[in-house]
């Protein structure tokens, strides 16, 4: 019985994270957790039966160290709001601390002669009242509809219950290409001293229209993203923020229902999906490029997440018995599926182009490169390893190899959006945003400036203007193909 009330302790740890993150926790997260939490209750219940028998002294020990493993995220960011980064935060006082805390709670346990059945009534009286607390917000959750807050969208929806006005023989096939973090040509010469004249020309050649004076509206991905297919900018409040865990998960929910991709798909598109994120009518085949966001968002509290994530990267990169530099496996599953995926999406983008289909598709393909990390030299080669894990790389250098590679990939992009096509054609390549580790004093204008060129097969650009940003982008296209009558907004940028 005691066991089972230990059980409390994750279960209020899973729902108030839940609660905290309402609607975006899916169930298949929520089961991981619970299992895992379980497997490390039995674990400390078993650890205390080895070194107590009586059950409430059993009982309370797992009780202490269940609570310093679940809360130790808390506690720590609380000592980091009164003595910021200090000694008192760091891993070398608060671990040796937390171990000194654990040794006086057995030492006095096993000093005890006393009854301890009221100290365990009140403990399990006190999770059961907080346990109930969740339940009760949770179903409060549920009737004011929480998860609507996860929208981060203005609300103002172009389309509507809108069907399509222009003929069907107009509908043209949407290409939509993302070069993650590729800034402008002006941008790659201004701060890279990098001529890109050659790509340009390319562009031009094959009839592209550049938006030389382009700014990204927002410089991190999803945000980026969510605002170009929903053809608005985000709702007030997002701006001059940290962006939290939180609010990243809510911009990816907010671009897994953006309206041009379900737009498209209730009227006859097909929608091919190559990209980093979840779209609700196009989910990906494989995992999102996020995944684990919504697990590490409740476990990240936890004393083994924490220590993990802040201090055992020193530790991995190192073997404690001879001191050489390793490379841990972790890393290569990461860099490995990250080069793969990029590939694929290639690939994949390349044989969309080079077929035709009766029925019109929309296709999202999303390359993260240049985007860091800078796994790929100028030729297409590996960077060293050691000079990724330990830092020793310059980032500005690094960054400008990986464009100088992926322009190989940009020339065949430009060839085969322009070949023939049985219908009419849209490719829109951009940069959802720019570089963004310049020194500080550089404008922080800088990190927006992207990669914005348009091909619309018929030749006519005329609503393209030269500061176009991808806000726009799709009210042109509605425009133009769709007979809608959308306003240009205000090209702006928001930190």
């Amino acid at each position: 019985m005691r066991f089972l009330l230990l059980l409390l302790i994750p279960l209020f740890f899973i729902l108030h994270g839940v609660n905290e993150n309402y609607g975006l926790i899916p169930f298949s997260t929520v089961t991981e957790l619970a299992l895992k939490y379980v497997i490390i209750t039995v674990a400390v219940y078993l650890l205390s039966s080895l070194t107590f028998r009586s059950p409430d002294k059993r009982f309370l020990f797992s009780f202490f160290l269940l609570v310093i493993y679940f809360f130790f995220g808390a506690f720590h960011d609380l000592l980091r709001g009164f003595f910021g980064n200090g000694f008192i935060v760091s891993y070398k006082f608060i671990l040796p601390f937390l171990l000194v805390i654990i040794v006086l709670i057995y030492t006095l346990l096993r000093r005890n002669k006393k009854s301890l059945v009221k100290a365990t009534r009140y403990l399990n009286l006190l999770m059961i009242v907080f346990v109930g607390w969740e339940i009760i917000s949770g179903g409060l959750n549920l009737v004011k509809g929480s998860h609507q807050r996860n929208d981060l969208s203005s609300g103002q929806y172009w389309y509507g219950e809108q069907k399509l006005l222009c003929p069907e023989e107009k509908r043209p096939d949407i290409f939509f290409v993302v070069l993650d973090g590729y800034t402008s040509s002006a941008c790659l010469k201004e701060q890279f001293g990098f001529d890109n004249s050659r790509i340009d020309s390319l562009f031009h050649s094959a009839h592209f229209y550049i938006s030389d004076s382009s700014k990204s509206n927002y410089n991190v991905t999803p945000f980026s993203l969510a605002s170009t297919f929903n053809l608005d900018y985000l709702r007030r409040g997002v701006e001059n923020k940290i962006i939290s865990s939180r609010i990243f998960m809510q911009s990816e929910q907010t671009l897994k229902n953006a309206g041009i991709p379900y737009y498209l798909s209730q009227n006859g598109y097909n929608i091919k999906n190559f990209g980093c994120f979840d779209l609700k009518v196009a989910p990906l085949s494989g995992p999102t490029y996020f995944q684990g966001n919504s697990f590490r968002q409740i476990d990240g509290q936890t004393l083994s997440s924490r220590i993990r994530k802040d201090i055992w990267w020193n530790f991995s990169l190192k073997n404690i018995f001879r001191g050489t530099f390793r490379v841990p496996n972790s890393y290569k599953i990461e860099k490995n599926y990250h080069i793969s995926r990029n590939l694929q999406n290639f690939e994949n983008l390349k044989n969309e182009l080079n077929v035709s289909d009766n029925r019109p598709r929309f296709v999202y393909c999303h390359l993260m490169i240049p985007h860091e990390p800078f796994y790929l030299k100028e030729d297409g080669s590996l960077v060293s390893d050691s000079a990724i894990l330990t830092n020793n790389l310059d980032q500005k250098e690094a960054y400008l190899n990986q464009v100088k590679y992926v322009n190989k990939w940009l020339e065949t992009i430009i060839r085969l959006s322009a070949s023939p096509s049985t219908r009419n054609r849209v490719v829109i390549i951009e940069g959802d945003h720019g570089y963004r580790f310049y020194d500080s004093q550089v404008p922080r204008s800088r990190e927006f400036m992207n990669l914005n060129a348009y091909y619309f097969s018929d030749g006519d650009t005329s609503g393209l203007y030269p500061g176009i940003s991808p806000v726009n982008s799709f009210r042109v296209v509605m425009n133009k193909y769709f007979c809608d009558s959308l306003p240009m907004l205000r090209d702006s940028s928001i930190y």
